[in-house]
């Protein structure tokens, strides 16, 4: 929510004006509050001469036979609109904030009326609105809305007041969105019907000698309209007198909050009076156009968007007319998160949670701004979803992202680096499609490797541009220590917005090689092809595929430079989890290898003494769990049950023969 100002003082005032105007009523004009119809049609010109041509023959036969027909010919009638259920339509599908923008739509009005006396006169410069609430001897409350703008003519009150979806201020060409009022749609004033049963309008047009007029619509559908005497300032004032119900909940106090949520960086000044005392609403400069030190802004976007920042950058767009600032927030996004931003229209409050304003891929960033191009919906809760300039302000929103970066990645690279470690997963998608991006990446995403924490760029720079890296933390624990002695460098990258950055950056970068491997290719690398076995190490080969079967694994002898190096596993096709799930079937070919080193003497000795078959097999199965461990797998239930059992046997053994 928007930060609310410290309230200002109250100020002593005159007190108000008389709820009743002093004037002489002329005979009064009733009606009933109509609805107009607008129908938009886009058919191509060549279908449009034939359902003329057609339409014409059809009309043609129709006034034959009404010729021929004594009938009284038909009476064109409007079209009648029960005000009740509008109200309700509106309440649920346009005024989604609630019964409180009548607030806004009364101080909206006031401001483009203001707007309407200055295109009108130029030279006006002192437009302002107020709002005061009086309290009646019976403790009701009415709500006066007053503004020294354009005002209304007896002729002007009928059409823009008493005629639905009719706005005065809506331009015959041209976009709406080029128009300098705020509203368009014809609707506001009807959001008074939601706390009042009446609405009470006294209005006096600025220069041509109109006279003053005093309308009242009622919701029941019915208005009254007159011109009045007496009344000389030029402006409108609408009065509400609010329904029992609707004065408990909208308070003095809490009329003054909304108008302040809604109306505080309003071009003209707002007043709010009550008991005889005043308050300024539009008492702050907006945000964006305030010169504030970094932290404190930083605090005052964690204060509107309830999460904490890690920088901000001012941004403009000439062709949505927008001006703000965007907030890097200092919580990881995924790039399909949605965010919410904050966005004025002609510095009124539009909405607080707007959606897709942000760039693509971009969720990380929030923003608060104000446009004066961009179309609010018809319920002023939202942009427009397909308003044409908003590709051209999230381009806008970017580029001054992007700037703004490449700045910090001069000036500041610890905080660069800090906002490319937490969103690394947008800005890799961000760099699936601009390459600049890469360069942050490149220089500040630390991964981890077998020598420590490196950004991508120190691995590069280290290791002749090449980096090779496995994709789960258990492959990485099997090479850990051997790369570790070799000093090679293996990076460990598990997530696949991890994984597609590193496809990314190899197919973007030239001259940087990067590659997926296992941890069996790398051990492989280790490790020398030895020749056939001789006929005690096929002996011993024989006992290693009986023993290790319910495993799925057999023995393989092979020949390295490490002395120490006694056996390792390698897991082939085997996922840990299916290993962990599987029953002991025996069946189908091994997937696993244990590898064992003929060089070292535990398994010298192991082949020479082969003839003791029993005590053999009890030192592979030892092997085996022994190189499972090493490479950090989790042994299954039935893997513990026969290592204990050939524990067993070789503490009940009364001799370990030639071993």
């Amino acid at each position: 929510m928007l930060k609310k100002p410290p309230q200002a003082g109250w100020q002593s005032l005159p007190t108000p004006r008389k709820l009743t105007p002093e004037f002489a009523p002329c005979p009064a004009r009733s009606g009933k509050i109509s609805l107009v119809f607008g129908i938009a049609s886009e058919i191509p010109s060549v279908k449009l001469a034939a359902m003329q041509s057609k339409t014409s023959d059809v009309i043609a036969a129709c006034d034959s036979a009404m010729q021929q027909d004594s009938t009284p010919p038909p009476v064109t009638e409007n079209f009648n609109v029960h005000l009740g259920g509008t109200l309700s339509i509106l309440s649920e599908a346009i005024y989604t904030a609630g019964p409180e923008v009548f607030v806004r739509e009364l101080m909206q009005n006031g401001c483009d009326a203001i707007t309407g006396r200055v295109l009108a006169d130029p030279g006006f410069m002192d437009g302002a609105v107020s709002l005061d609430v009086v309290t009646g001897r019976d403790g009701s409350l009415t709500l006066i809305a007053e503004d020294n703008g354009i005002g209304l003519t007896l002729e002007e009150s009928r059409r823009a007041l008493s005629t639905i979806a009719f706005s005065s201020k809506r331009p015959d060409q041209g976009g709406a969105d080029d128009s300098p009022y705020v509203g368009r749609f014809g609707i506001g004033l009807l959001s008074g019907f939601l706390v009042a049963d009446e609405i009470t309008v006294i209005s006096r047009r600025a220069g041509g000698g109109h006279p003053a007029v005093h309308w009242t619509g009622r919701i029941d559908g019915t208005f009254t309209t007159q011109p009045v005497d007496g009344v000389t300032s030029t402006g409108t004032r609408v009065f509400l007198r609010l329904r029992p119900e609707a004065a408990r909940e909208f308070t003095a106090e809490a009329i003054f909050e909304i108008a302040q949520k809604y109306g505080r960086y309003l071009p003209h000044p707002v007043t709010f009076r009550h008991d005889e005392h005043a308050r300024l609403v539009t008492d702050e400069q907006p945000i964006w156009e305030r010169e504030m030190d970094m932290a404190d802004l930083l605090e005052l976007g964690h204060e509107i968007f309830e999460v904490p920042m890690l920088s901000a950058y001012p941004f403009e767009s000439a062709e949505a007319g927008a001006k703000g600032i965007a907030f890097i927030q200092a919580e990881p996004c995924h790039a399909t998160a949605e965010s919410t931003h904050v966005i004025f229209i002609k510095n009124m409050l539009v909405s607080e949670r707007a959606l897709d304003l942000e760039p693509p891929k971009a969720p990380f960033l929030r923003l608060i701004m104000n446009s004066d191009r961009l179309r609010p919906n018809a319920g002023r809760d939202a942009v427009m979803a397909g308003d044409p300039r908003l590709p051209a302000l999230r381009g806008d929103i970017e580029a001054a992202f992007k700037e703004h970066l490449a700045r910090l990645h001069r000036e500041q690279p610890a905080l660069c680096a800090a906002i490319v470690t937490l969103q690394y997963r947008c800005l890799g998608e961000l760099a699936a499609r601009d390459h600049a991006y890469l360069r942050h990446l490149i220089d500040h995403l630390p991964v981890e490797t077998t020598l420590g924490r490196m950004t991508l760029g120190q691995i590069f720079k280290r290791h002749a541009g090449t980096l090779e890296y496995v994709t789960e933390t258990t492959e990485f624990q099997r090479v850990q220590a051997r790369a570790r002695a070799e000093g090679g460098c293996i990076a460990r990258v598990e997530t696949e917005p991890a994984h597609r950055l590193m496809e990314l950056v190899g197919k973007a970068s030239k001259g940087m090689k990067v590659r997926r491997i296992t941890a069996s290719e790398y051990l492989a690398r280790f490790t020398k092809s030895a020749g056939a076995p001789s006929q005690r190490e096929q002996l011993m080969l024989e006992l290693a595929e009986e023993e290790l079967r319910p495993e799925n694994c057999r023995g393989v002898f092979y020949d390295t430079d490490e002395p120490d190096e006694i056996t390792r596993l390698d897991m082939g096709a085997d996922e840990s989890l299916e290993r962990l799930l599987s029953v002991d079937s025996g069946d189908g070919s091994a997937a696993k290898k244990l590898l064992l080193n003929r060089g070292h003497p535990l398994i010298s000795q192991m082949i020479d003494g082969a003839a003791d078959a029993a005590l053999l097999r009890v030192w592979i199965r030892v092997l085996y769990q022994f190189a499972l461990l090493e490479a950090r797998e989790v042994p299954t239930a039935a893997e513990t049950r026969r290592f204990s059992r050939a524990i067993g046997n070789a503490f009940t053994a009364s001799s370990l023969g030639n071993l």
